[in-house]
């Protein structure tokens, strides 16, 4: 599975927006993780990653105003952790750097950019495919 962080020692689940605004499509996010990983990881969601979904709670676009408005209040109902983590202005970059840091964290997205980072960096995360409307491990 994941060599460098096995799922029995993967603590916490570093969701980006991406990730979060695919619960508004009706994609149980938090179960297929804990299904590739084994294990129920502590929800973390980066202070960057809020701020981003807050500003997309006030588009023009109703689709993504209402994702935003559903991932914020599922964030909030199931307890996710927003840790005090300022590295980097930018979601994506916060991400990266939370997740270098903390062996124990893994990066869960369906940003294909952020994605393709991840792999270039060599850190160790899940990306959906929606073909196969899951999860999938990678840079592993």
């Amino acid at each position: 599975m994941l060599s460098s962080r096995p799922a029995w020692r993967i603590a916490e689940a570093v969701y980006d927006t991406s990730a979060l605004m695919l619960l508004a499509e009706g994609v149980p996010v938090f179960e297929l993780v804990e299904e590739v990983l084994g294990a129920k990881p502590r929800c973390v969601v980066l202070p960057q990653v809020l701020e981003e979904l807050e500003r997309h709670a006030s588009s023009r676009s109703v689709r993504k105003r209402v994702a935003a408005r559903l991932a914020i209040q599922i964030v909030s109902k199931r307890g996710c952790v927003t840790p005090n983590f300022r590295a980097g202005r930018l979601a994506d970059d916060a991400i990266v750097e939370y997740v270098r840091r903390n062996i124990h964290a893994i990066a869960v997205t369906a940003d294909t950019g952020l994605h393709r980072r991840l792999l270039q960096l060599g850190i160790p995360h899940l990306y959906y495919r929606e073909e196969g409307r899951r999860f999938e491990a990678a840079g592993v």
